[in-house]
């Protein structure tokens, strides 16, 4: 089912081109820039570069079987590094991907806070980890 949050693994049946899915990207994004334009704040701006912009990179770089992203995602969850203000990590769970989310908060643009609140606004169930990566990353 398109659109749904969950922590289950992607149907296998579910966008298998990278062109669909970049496709859905954009539709996330404009569902996500609504979201941030009702929840604006004056504690923090919101993340101001687009993680979207990587799905046109994406449909003209992979070729054959990389193409099949129900097959590259797999049942693992989608690690997003560096996440800023979630984005990709709650347009993958919109999917039904398991999405993990890793930034510092003492570098993050706003501190995480547009992560805390897309999450909220969301009714996510992403989990984010505080990590500093010049300190190490252990993924087990």
């Amino acid at each position: 089912m398109r659109g749904h949050l969950t922590n289950e693994p992607m149907p296998s049946s579910e966008f298998k081109d990278i062109r669909e899915l970049a496709s859905d990207a954009l539709a996330f994004r404009s569902r996500l820039e609504g979201i941030k334009q009702a929840n604006r704040s004056q504690e923090f701006d919101w993340y101001p570069y687009d993680p979207f912009e990587l799905f046109p990179v994406l449909t003209s770089m992979l070729r054959e079987e990389r193409r099949q992203f129900a097959e590259l995602a797999g049942a693992g969850p989608i690690l997003d590094i560096g996440c800023g203000d979630g984005a990709l990590s709650f347009f993958f769970e919109s999917l039904g991907c398991r999405a993990q989310a890793i930034d510092s908060p003492a570098t993050n643009y706003n501190r995480t806070l547009g992560f805390q609140r897309l999450k909220a606004a969301l009714g996510s169930a992403v989990d984010f980890e505080a990590c500093d990566l010049d300190s190490g990353l252990d993924l087990s």
